[in-house]
């Protein structure tokens, strides 16, 4: 049965798929950057032992230059953490609406069920009483027809 929710139900199913797509992309994203964070470390820690084997290369610079641009992809993680976690607040919050729409709806199936009932019942009675109002008429008139 179709219900006046049924439109913003299926806006709302909607919203939260795109809503997932979005949490996914995002998840990636900061495993990429956390990928990203370790190889820097591991490459920088990996060139310093390198290094440290002859004492004339100095790796001060390139150290510096590693730390900093693990420092912008520690920023950039924690940029997209923190739009994962509007976006899984986003999520809880379009998928409490979309509840309540659905239990709108239960509500609305349950109470035309009921009516339907409801009228359905009142046919029948009607249709009983009738009945017995058509014999009661037919036993009075046989009766009145008797001498």
């Amino acid at each position: 049965m179709s219900t006046p929710y049924d439109g913003y139900l299926r806006l709302k199913k909607r919203d939260i798929e795109s809503i997932k797509i979005a949490i996914s992309v995002q998840v990636a994203h900061v495993i990429a950057l956390e990928n990203t964070a370790q190889q820097i470390a591991a490459t920088a820690q990996q060139e310093s032992a390198a290094a440290a084997q002859d004492w004339a290369i100095s790796t001060h610079a390139y150290i510096r230059a590693r730390q900093r641009e693990r420092a912008q992809v520690l920023r950039d993680m924690h940029g997209s953490e923190e739009q994962l976690s509007s976006l899984r607040q986003k999520a809880g919050e379009a998928y409490g609406e979309q509840r309540v729409a659905e239990e709108a709806a239960s509500r609305f199936r349950a109470r035309a069920t009921q009516s339907a009932n409801r009228r359905a019942q009142a046919e029948a009675d009607d249709l009983s009483t009738a009945r017995r109002l058509l014999r009661d008429r037919r036993l009075s008139a046989t009766r009145n027809q008797r001498p």
